[in-house]
C-alpha cells in the first residue's frame, strides 16, 4: 500500500495564507497612514469658493465648496497643504497634527503690463508680430459710451 503525500495540499494552504497576510498588512498599513484634514478658506471679505487645496509633493488635491469648506485625505500624518487661487497669493500651511484648520488668503496685487493678445488668443511681444497692431489704453475703455459690451 502506497502512502499519499499531502505536501502539495499543505503548500497550497501555506501560499494562500501568506498571500492573505501580505494583502491584509498592505491594506491596513495604507489606511493607517491616511489622515483626514478639513477646514475653511477665506479672505478679508468672506469665504472663498473654488480654491485649490493640495498636499505638497503629491497628486492629492481638492477644491473648496461654496462656503469655503474643504476636506482632504492626506498620506502623511503632518503634511504641508498648499492653497492656490487666482488673484490670491499662494499659501503653504503645515498641518502639525491638526484635523481642522482655517486659512486666510491674501489678495495679490500683480498687474500685467505690455501684453499683446492676437486674434488667436496667443500672447506675444509687439516686436514679434508682423502685422498691424492697435493699442487701447484703459482710460479709453472707461470712457466708452456703451457699458454693456454684449
Amino acid at each position: 500500500m502506497k502512502r499519499k503525500i499531502y505536501l502539495p495540499v499543505c503548500l497550497k494552504y501555506f501560499v494562500f495564507l501568506l498571500f492573505f497576510q501580505i494583502t491584509a498588512e498592505t491594506v491596513l498599513s495604507q489606511d493607517a497612514h491616511q489622515h483626514v484634514v478639513s477646514g475653511t478658506v477665506r479672505d478679508t471679505s468672506g469665504f472663498l469658493q473654488g480654491v485649490s487645496v493640495f498636499e505638497k509633493n503629491t497628486s492629492n488635491a481638492t477644491q473648496t465648496a461654496k462656503n469655503g469648506t474643504f476636506t482632504i485625505t492626506t498620506t502623511k500624518p503632518n503634511p504641508v497643504l498648499v492653497f492656490q487661487s487666482m488673484g490670491y497669493q499662494l499659501k503653504e500651511v503645515s498641518v502639525e497634527g491638526r484635523s481642522d484648520i482655517e486659512v486666510l488668503l491674501v489678495s495679490a496685487t500683480n498687474e500685467l503690463s505690455n501684453v499683446t493678445v492676437t486674434a488667436l488668443g496667443i500672447s506675444r511681444s509687439k516686436r514679434s508680430i508682423g502685422y498691424s497692431i492697435a493699442e487701447v489704453k484703459s482710460e479709453n475703455l472707461v470712457k466708452a459710451a456703451n457699458q454693456n459690451v454684449l
